[in-house]
């Protein structure tokens, strides 16, 4: 007699966006999930610069222990939270606003956030490109360059 056994894991791919902004301007940074009433966002900035969290219950948003590199500069929408949207608007984009940022969405999931000792998953990511733009001309020379340099050899 022999028992076979078969596990199955189904992982969610995570969503990567790619969002292009400009000096100066603004750019929306986005991150959806399902809503619990425990949710907790921590938007994070290559991997562990705190950019934006946003607390469990209240839909309360925190600027506490936020970098300084993006304070005063995140726009968050409270009254999108039960809609499960946890997007934020960076302004004034600068060049060092280039990169990757990632949301996390804690809800009594598998990944581990050392930084806040939550339980969390990982639910997308965003890549920013900021672009310094002084004429129409500039910009399509500007993002067919970045896209030349993108390609996968």
């Amino acid at each position: 007699f022999h028992l076979l056994c078969f596990i199955i894991i189904v992982i969610e791919p995570v969503n990567t966006v790619l969002v292009d902004g400009f000096v100066g301007e603004t750019a929306i940074l986005p991150c959806n999930d399902t809503v619990s009433d425990q949710t907790e966002v921590f938007w994070r900035y290559k991997g562990k610069t705190r950019v934006f969290r946003i607390t469990a219950g209240g839909g309360v948003a925190s600027g506490d222990s936020q970098d300084m590199q993006f304070a005063s500069r995140i726009t968050y929408f409270p009254e999108e939270y039960s809609k499960g949207n946890f997007s934020i608007l960076l302004s004034n984009l600068t060049r060092n606003d280039s990169g990757k940022y990632t949301c996390f969405v804690g809800h009594n999931n598998v990944v581990k956030d050392n930084l806040h000792n939550s339980l969390l998953m990982l639910t997308g990511i965003v890549i920013l490109t900021v672009f310094i733009i002084n004429n129409l001309l500039d910009l399509v020379q500007t993002k067919t360059q970045y896209s030349r340099n993108m390609v996968c050899k």
